[in-house]
């Protein structure tokens, strides 16, 4: 799905979609300090990741609206994590991998619900470059193109 020109990329959401954004956001926040748990080997909860509000989200008018091409994309991502268990590895990824992605899914779901962007100082989106392996020399900002 592409953008649809006539929708404003700052016009509000739908409120039905902005109460889906809202629960997505939560959702992916518990994530990242969920991930963030799974990076310094702390305890975890189970199920570890919960992408269910997310690909809801994916799937709203307000969001395909906005979307250049990335939502298949993000949807496997989504599918990917929510497949994942603490006992085992991540595959190819690190840990520190999987809260980069999960921070990229934060991100936008923030922008796409007309949020201004967390500071990169925040803890949700500190990140080890030297413990990627996946997105080793990415930047959050690159993770866009990786899903188009």
């Amino acid at each position: 799905a592409r953008r649809d020109p006539r929708v404003p990329l700052t016009s509000p959401p739908d409120p039905h979609d902005a109460a889906l954004l809202r629960l997505a956001l939560a959702e992916a926040q518990a994530n990242c300090r969920t991930a963030a748990r799974l990076v310094s080997g702390g305890t975890t909860p189970t199920p570890l990741f919960r992408t269910a509000a997310l690909r809801r989200a994916l799937a709203t008018r307000t969001v395909r609206a906005r979307a250049y091409g990335e939502l298949e994309a993000m949807d496997a991502d989504a599918r990917w994590i929510a497949s994942l268990s603490a006992d085992a590895p991540p595959g190819r990824a690190s840990w520190e991998d999987v809260r980069f992605l999960l921070g990229g899914l934060h991100r936008y779901l923030r922008r796409t619900a007309g949020l201004p962007p967390e500071p990169e100082a925040t803890v949700l989106h500190r990140y080890r470059p030297d413990a990627l392996r996946a997105f080793r020399g990415l930047e959050p900002a690159d993770l866009l193109g990786r899903w188009d």
